[in-house]
This record gives structure tokens, sequence and C-alpha cells, in this order.
């Protein structure tokens, strides 16, 4: 993801996180925070579990030579690294 695109989406997150402490209270407003930085961490580890997990079950169900569910699982990853989401 471009840094523009980040600091974007940052911006963004940041006043959700403010707008929720004003309406809810800042207890409220420190679980969402701590929420965010969470998913934050955890996304691009989390797309990599989705791709192992995807791939068991293509070898499960004997799937690994079909050239269908090759390029379509190749396409996923390929975007995601695109996006900047898992390396």
């Amino acid at each position: 993801m471009s840094e523009e695109k980040e600091k974007m989406i940052d911006k963004i997150g940041n006043s959700v996180v403010e707008f929720i402490g004003k309406i809810l209270g800042e207890g409220a407003q420190e679980k969402v925070s701590d929420a965010r930085g969470k998913a934050k961490n955890i996304g691009s580890d989390g797309l990599k579990k989705v791709l192992e997990f995807t791939d068991t079950i293509i070898a499960e169900l004997d799937l690994k030579e079909s050239e269908q569910v090759k390029k379509a699982r190749d396409s996923v990853e390929d975007f995601l690294k695109e996006q900047g989401l898992i390396e």
C-alpha cells in the first residue's frame, strides 16, 4: 500500500477512534484504539495464514493439478503482494 494511502487510512482511523471516545467515553476509545493496533499487526500474518489454509484445502480436495485453481490462487496472492498486504 502506498504511503499516501496509509496516511489517509490512519487519519480516518484516528478520527473514528476520537469520535467513539467523544460519544462513548475514554474507555471505549482505548478499546477501539487497542483493537485497531492489533488488527494492523495481524493483518499480514492473518492473510498469510488464510493462504496457507487455502493451500491445505486445495491439496485435500486434490485440486493441485487444476490450472484454473492454480491461476486463481496465484492471482489472489499477487494482488495481496501488489497492495503491500503481504510480502
